[in-house]
């Protein structure tokens, strides 16, 4: 999650701001925007000149500030409490993907590994392809619940983090593209999304005795009623049932007959990208697409009018809680349903202290 500073907060970085690394940038502007004007030969145009390279200076200089100041952009941590809760963690500016291990916070970003104490936010430590990660923009993080290694899907493969060393997979042990987007535990298996294959029947990956292979008939490809081969979410059920949200639309697997059905923006789907799922029961699912959030519930999509609309629609993250409410992570901020009594509970990014919520982990 990037942050979005208060008032009070953004004076004091102005009031803090670099101005060494300003007079070095002139010094090194200035004898460029000098040489530009004695380029231009015929002394009418040294007016037309100077305003031109002085527009470009000034477009410059508000460049270079808004990068300053974006570089100390905090994030908030995701919990389940109460607005009063909520805290904010200052040295991550972006975090894509996040799992909560007992009491550690792994937040995986485009700038690798991070992980700290959930209880006061300590750093424990930060992990890039220096350290051994195949690469360093992190999609998706898995904890696995039997052995609790931690797995990252990164743009360049995937990772396994073991008590003892790291483990690398890539297309040599089967992926059928080191672009990794997802990874999930399921009762069939370990499964990795992947995409660019360009492959049909490519995107979706199981984890077997001898690597990677294609999950059985996944049904990608170009033709019309056929997925995406872009995979950006899996999602499972505790019988084996899976759902895959794909750049082209949403796959529902039946273990028991090992069939796909496939859904689009004909069949109910708000928009054909798929987001993010949740999968809440046997048959049912919260599907967020670009176009806003629906719930797949007796064959059929049900809008969810409370998730519709500019920033809204935009849910990168889903979660229920012990509790049974509901948690969807918005450019908005973070909406809160309790199915108990119908009610809905936004909580702003000002309130989080946040510029937009990209993700919601829990333990």
């Amino acid at each position: 999650m990037g942050g979005r500073p208060s008032e009070k907060t953004g004076r004091k970085r102005f009031r803090s701001f670099p101005w060494s690394k300003l007079i070095f940038w002139l010094l090194w502007f200035l004898p460029a925007t000098a040489l530009s004007i004695l380029v231009w030969a015929r002394v009418g145009d040294l007016v037309l000149a100077a305003l031109v390279v002085g527009l470009i200076m000034v477009r410059r200089f508000l460049i270079f500030r808004a990068r300053v100041l974006a570089g100390s952009t905090p994030a908030a941590q995701v919990s389940t409490g109460e607005p009063s809760a909520w805290r904010s963690w200052g040295a991550w500016n972006w975090a894509a993907t996040i799992v909560v291990d007992d009491d550690q916070v792994y937040s995986g970003d485009w700038h690798g590994l991070t992980v700290r104490e959930r209880s006061g936010g300590n750093l424990v430590g930060h992990y890039t392809a220096a350290d051994g990660l195949p690469g360093t923009y992190i999609n998706d993080l898995l904890l696995h619940p039997d052995d609790y290694h931690i797995w990252a899907a990164t743009n360049n493969g995937l990772a396994q983090r073991t008590e003892d060393e790291l483990i690398v997979y890539d297309m040599s042990d089967g992926l059928d593209s080191p672009v990794v987007m997802a990874i999930e535990s399921t009762p069939l298996g370990l499964l990795a999304g992947t995409a660019y294959s360009g492959q049909t029947g490519g995107g979706l990956n199981q984890l077997g005795a001898n690597g990677w292979q294609p999950f059985a008939a996944f049904p990608s490809g170009e033709g019309p009623g056929q997925l995406s081969w872009n995979v950006y979410v899996i999602r499972s059920w505790a019988d084996g049932e899976l759902w895959v949200g794909t750049m082209h639309g949403l796959g529902h697997y039946d273990p028991d007959a090992g069939t796909w059905e496939t859904y689009f923006v004909e069949d109910g789907l708000p928009d054909n990208e798929v987001i993010a799922l949740l999968v809440d029961g046997p048959g049912q699912a919260w599907v967020a697409t670009r176009g806003g959030v629906v719930r797949f519930v007796d064959s059929a999509f049900e809008p969810v009018p409370q998730m519709q609309g500019q920033g809204i629609e935009y849910a990168d993250g889903m979660q229920r809680d012990e509790r049974g409410w509901y948690w969807f992570a918005t450019y908005d901020g973070i909406y809160r349903f309790n199915p108990d009594n119908a009610d809905w509970t936004m909580f702003s990014n000002e309130e989080l202290g946040v510029r937009y919520v990209t993700g919601i982990g829990q333990d």
